[in-house]
């Protein structure tokens, strides 16, 4: 598919939206599903940290793989990196 230059803006916040959409979609069934079991932090502050590090952690090691086996696209690991900065550390 080949996707026009003035349409490229529109079509990164389209599909933002969609990627926060699905992830909070998940996210809160995950957490739904798995409140009562052992592995799951017991308090959202704490549920809030472990996922700050894990997004952050895939984010490098997406960022690592694009680098070694696919340096034209690096750039995506680097726009969501980016984005995940922006946001503060819980407290």
């Amino acid at each position: 598919m080949i996707v026009r230059q003035e349409d490229l803006l529109d079509l990164e916040n389209w599909a933002r939206y969609w990627h926060l959409w699905v992830s909070a979609s998940f996210l809160k069934s995950y957490l739904a599903a798995a409140q009562a079991t052992p592995f799951l932090p017991s308090s959202i502050e704490q549920i809030e940290l472990l996922l700050y590090f894990m997004l952050r952690e895939r984010a490098l090691r997406e960022l690592g793989y694009e680098l070694g086996h696919r340096p034209q696209q690096v750039l995506i690991p680097l726009k969501g990196m980016a984005r995940l900065l922006e946001i503060p550390p819980p407290a």
